[in-house]
C-alpha cells in the first residue's frame, strides 16, 4: 500500500531549485557529488501514491574521501515540526535514517530553510539525537508537549549556512571530510 502525496508536496521547490544551485558548485568544484533520490509513485485516482519512503532527500559523495554524503531539505516558517503523520513537517522516520546513517560515519544532516527569517541552518544528525532524546516530547512550563524545532532552539547551536542567497552547508563545516 503506497503512502499518500499529501498537498505539502510542492511547499519546498524553490529552495530545492536553490539546493540544485549548490550542489551544481560543489560538483563543478569537485568538492562533492550530490543528487535528489527519486521515490517511486504511481498515480490512483487522480493522485500522486508515493509507493515507498525515503529517509532523506538528497544522497552523495564527498570528493577525495569517499564520505556518503545524505541529507534532508525542508522549508518551513517559524518551526520544524516533528509529524508522525507524514503529512508535513520532518517524519520520524527521516529522523532515524539520519541519525543511523550519521551514527556509521556519513555525513549527515537537515538543510531547514527558515522562509520567514530569510535563513539557513544545518541541524547534523548529532543534534537531532541530542533532540529526540533530551527535547521532543518533553513537557514545557505550560503543560504543551515540544513536537517541533524553533529557531531560537537552533540559532546558538547549529551552523547558518547561507551565503550570499545560496545555502552552503559544506562550507559550514569547513568543509570537513
Amino acid at each position: 500500500m503506497g503512502i499518500p502525496a499529501s498537498s505539502f508536496a510542492n511547499r519546498g521547490r524553490g529552495f530545492e531549485k536553490t539546493l540544485e544551485l549548490t550542489h551544481m558548485m560543489y560538483a563543478n568544484q569537485d568538492i562533492a557529488y550530490i543528487d535528489k533520490k527519486e521515490v517511486p509513485t504511481t498515480v490512483k485516482r487522480g493522485k500522486v501514491v508515493y509507493l515507498a519512503r525515503t529517509g532523506f532527500d538528497y544522497e552523495g559523495i564527498w570528493v577525495g574521501s569517499g564520505r556518503f554524503i545524505c541529507m534532508e531539505a525542508k522549508e518551513h516558517k517559524e518551526r520544524l515540526p516533528i509529524d508522525l503523520k507524514n503529512k508535513s513537517g520532518l517524519k520520524m522516520h527521516q529522523i532515524k535514517e539520519l541519525i543511523r546513517y550519521g551514527k556509521a560515519g556519513a555525513w549527515s544532516a537537515v538543510v531547514w530553510n527558515i522562509s520567514d527569517l530569510g535563513v539557513t541552518y544545518m541541524l547534523d544528525w548529532q543534534f537531532l539525537d541530542d533532540f529526540m532524546a533530551n527535547v521532543y516530547g518533553i513537557r514545557k512550563e505550560k503543560g504543551k508537549l515540544v513536537k517541533s524545532i524553533r529557531p531560537s532552539m537552533i540559532e546558538n547551536v547549529c551552523p547558518m549556512v547561507d551565503r550570499d542567497g545560496v545555502p552552503d552547508y559544506l562550507m559550514a563545516l569547513g568543509r570537513k571530510k
